[in-house]
């Protein structure tokens, strides 16, 4: 009996279970995968809201990647309005009251 291994697991890299073979394996970027360890802290509870996260150099740090890339994962947060960046003092979770601030203003 002839037994083959699988191929080690790679993060970030979703294949298709059974078919053909002929799907290829996707990836998503550095910065995206960050991006999804860092909302996974702020489900957990890791931060609550209102509370300062940990500065770009220290989530780099942690999660050993380049401050570019964390710089990009949070800079889609701020976009999606899950953090707060204040110059000087550092990127907050965001807060109920923050979010409502920003569609006062919408018709």
């Amino acid at each position: 009996m002839n037994q083959t291994a699988s191929p080690p697991a790679v993060p970030g890299q979703t294949t298709v279970a059974g078919g053909s073979g002929s799907a290829s394996p996707t990836f998503s970027p550095l910065y995206q995968q960050i991006k999804a360890l860092i909302m996974q802290s702020l489900q957990t509870g890791e931060w609550k809201p209102g509370e300062l996260i940990p500065s770009e150099v220290e989530l780099a740090y942690r999660y050993k990647v380049s401050q570019g890339t964390v710089r990009k994962a949070i800079d889609e947060l701020s976009a999606d309005n899950l953090v707060v960046r204040r110059q000087g003092k550092g990127t907050f979770v965001a807060t109920h009251h923050e979010a409502r601030v920003q569609f006062r203003f919408c018709v």
